[in-house]
């Protein structure tokens, strides 16, 4: 038997809405019937009198083999699933299932949403409301902790523990392949929030679409000047220091803030065990996103944000001269690429002496082309570090 369906949410009613047709063959009688089977009654539908597409003869013809049967509106109660579509024929001794109905709560709110969303009348109430009547298994389900993270970062943004229950939920997905729909829900996220949108990074704005002010570039270089008196030189690197050199503007399609601190320490060994002390200073003085603190991913410390940008802070230190800024620079520059620190002239926030250099190690020498498709080499990267990373001091982190 050949099929085709067209099922319609209606998440308004809490219903699906099916039509389309199925061909059976001439045994089914002139008369088949649709039966919509419940868990404790059944509804008989009839077909159309018409056949569908090229069989345009009436289905009552018994001169055909076969015949297609029209059907539409027949309305699915979804309180009522799990439900079975069939057809049955005329004489009530042949039944073939089309499909098995599957609509259930999570779907339904999703469904709103993403119907709300289209309305730009986004009830946050009501969808909470019916979040909260979902019974305690299906809150437990990865669909169940995918929706809850969604509506609370909808409705939070980055100032509550939505957020990292977000980022742990994208850590399951993509390290452990569980979470199997986390990029539908994720794109339902990014719909209720645009032009913010969900990423590594958490609730953020690309620079290109945010509104920087000159108390941005004051606060930053504060915070900054703080991080230096406290545990030595800091500065800006990475796609912070590669927006500021090559293009004198945060880059457009960046949302983050990268610093790196200059570490006394000599040896990998030290500098874990040092960055260690940093971030427990940081988290008692209560500087660190305590949101994101459960989520470890050393050595990058997460500090509160600065006029809503996220903060990424990396270590560095001097080794055998050499210069080491995790995670990109291993040992290719020496102290004098990048000290003493010399401060960028329209903003007066500090990079390094010789940032082109630095730029080139980052970022490859056509680092000066704009190229927003680039992939950074993590693997390797990690790898060069991974003396540094499978240090003692972050079994404590």
């Amino acid at each position: 038997m050949s099929k085709k369906l067209n099922i319609k949410r209606e998440p308004e009613n809490y219903s699906l809405n099916v039509g389309g047709y199925c061909v059976v063959d001439k045994t089914f009688g002139a008369v088949p019937m649709l039966k919509v089977t419940y868990a404790d009654r059944h509804l008989d539908v009839k077909f159309h009198d018409k056949h569908t597409g090229r069989l345009d003869r009436n289905f009552r013809d018994q001169s055909l083999n076969c015949r297609a049967c029209r059907f539409n509106d027949i309305r699915i109660e979804a309180r009522e699933l799990p439900a079975t579509l069939s057809v049955v024929s005329e004489d009530q001794t042949k039944e073939i299932p089309l499909v098995v109905f599957d609509y259930n709560s999570i779907s339904r709110i999703c469904d709103l949403l993403d119907d709300q969303i289209e309305h730009k009348k986004v009830d946050l109430d009501l969808l909470n409301d019916e979040f909260v009547a979902l019974s305690r298994q299906d809150k437990e389900t990865e669909e169940g902790q995918l929706l809850g993270a969604v509506l609370g970062v909808i409705r939070h943004g980055y100032e509550e523990h939505f957020e990292a229950e977000m980022l742990a939920l994208r850590s399951c997905f993509w390290r452990n392949r569980t979470h199997r729909e986390y990029p539908n829900f994720l794109a339902l996220l990014n719909k209720a929030i645009k032009p913010r949108e969900f990423n590594a990074h958490g609730v953020s704005l690309k620079f290109g679409d945010a509104d920087i002010q000159p108390a941005f570039w004051r606060n930053l270089r504060d915070f900054i000047d703080f991080l230096s008196e406290e545990f030595g030189p800091a500065f800006v690197v990475s796609g912070t220091l590669l927006g500021l050199v090559r293009e004198g503007r945060l880059l457009p399609h960046d949302d983050d803030l990268d610093i790196a601190i200059l570490l006394p320490a000599t040896s990998a060994a030290e500098a874990a065990e040092q960055w260690l002390g940093i971030k427990n200073t940081l988290f008692a003085r209560g500087i660190l996103n305590e949101n994101l603190f459960a989520i470890k991913n050393p050595p990058v410390l997460k500090p509160k944000r600065i006029d809503g940008v996220p903060i990424d802070l990396f270590p560095a230190w001097i080794e055998n001269e050499k210069l080491f800024v995790y995670p990109h620079t291993f040992g290719d520059l020496t102290p004098a690429d990048a000290f003493p620190i010399r401060y960028d002239v329209r903003t007066q926030t500090p990079i390094p002496a010789k940032p082109e250099k630095m730029l080139e190690i980052n970022y490859g020498q056509d680092w000066r082309i704009p190229n927003t498709s680039a992939k950074l080499p993590w693997q390797m990267w990690n790898k060069n570090y991974r003396q540094f990373l499978n240090a003692q001091a972050f079994e404590k982190w």
